[in-house]
């Protein structure tokens, strides 16, 4: 890929949204090398498993990318990826949760 083709250090997230949300694959890579290890850090707090994070990290970076064209940026992107974060990681938390007799 020539130089020219990749994303500025200096572009925004929103930038890199609505770039990735046009096909750039180059723009979603910098949104993942800039966020992976906060994302990462959040649901191993969260899950104490660091492979079980892993999993969910990668699944938040498939629903913002699949959800890219519908991305409005009215909070910031680590506050975006963040929530799906934190949302996958609860569905995990409900699936994993025993069963009591009487719920």
């Amino acid at each position: 890929m020539p130089a020219s083709d990749l994303p500025s250090p200096r572009q925004g997230d929103a930038e890199l949204m609505a770039a990735t949300a046009r096909g750039d694959a180059a723009a979603f890579a910098e949104l993942v090398r800039r966020h992976h290890s906060r994302a990462w850090r959040l649901a191993c707090r969260f899950l104490g498993d660091p492979a079980e994070a892993e999993d969910i990290v990668q699944e938040a970076f498939l629903r913002v990318l699949r959800a890219a064209g519908r991305y409005r940026p009215t909070a910031s992107f680590p506050t975006y990826l963040h929530t799906v974060v934190g949302r996958l990681c609860l569905d995990w938390a409900r699936r994993r949760r025993p069963e009591y007799p009487g719920e």
